[in-house]
């Protein structure tokens, strides 16, 4: 989970917003989801919570640090264990 694409853009363009596209999940708030290709899931997580205290927010990457990685298996019986707000 984590913020809008509003909350997280960088940059404030005119034409940003047509761009933004609904939330993801059921209950209406932000799923992110990531490749990792061939490193751990966890070592990336922790990279980007490295770099978003970098950039200043530190209660971001505090919540980013502590949280528990997802590692999907493309099965549906799966996705309301893997997905928060999937039912």
């Amino acid at each position: 989970m984590g913020p809008s694409p509003k909350e997280a853009r960088r940059h404030r363009a005119v034409l940003a917003p047509l761009q933004d596209p609904p939330p993801r999940s059921i209950d209406g708030r932000w799923v992110w989801f990531a490749g990792t290709g061939s490193t751990a899931p966890d070592q990336v997580t922790e990279q980007i919570a490295r770099a978003v205290k970098g950039s200043g927010a530190t209660e971001l990457a505090r919540a980013t640090g502590s949280v528990t990685v997802r590692e999907l298996t493309g099965k549906r019986e799966d996705a309301a264990r893997q997905l928060p707000g999937f039912r």
